[in-house]
C-alpha cells in the first residue's frame, strides 16, 4: 500500500515542483532565493563551465542548424524603424 501512494504522488510531486520553478523564474526576491537556493547548490555540485573546446562545438552546432547572423540583420533592422 505505502508503495502504491507514493506512486501516485510522483505526479502531483512533479506538478508542485513544476509551479514552484516557474513561479521563481518570473519573480525576484528574498523568499524565492530560499526556495531556489537548493536546486541552485545542488547544480553547482552536479556541473562545470565549459572549456573552449565544448564553447566551440555548441558555436558550430548552432551554426549548422540556425543562421543567426541574418536572423540579427533581419531583427535589428525592425528594431531600428
Amino acid at each position: 500500500m505505502k508503495i502504491v501512494v507514493r506512486i501516485l504522488m510522483i505526479p502531483v510531486i512533479a506538478g508542485v515542483s513544476y509551479e514552484v520553478l516557474r513561479f521563481a523564474g518570473q519573480h525576484e526576491g528574498k523568499l524565492v532565493d530560499i526556495v531556489s537556493a537548493p536546486g541552485m547548490a545542488l547544480q553547482k555540485l552536479t556541473t562545470k563551465e565549459p572549456d573552449e573546446k565544448m564553447a566551440e562545438v555548441a558555436i558550430k552546432a548552432v551554426e549548422a542548424v540556425f543562421d543567426w547572423r541574418t536572423f540579427l540583420a533581419e531583427n535589428s533592422e525592425e528594431t531600428n524603424q
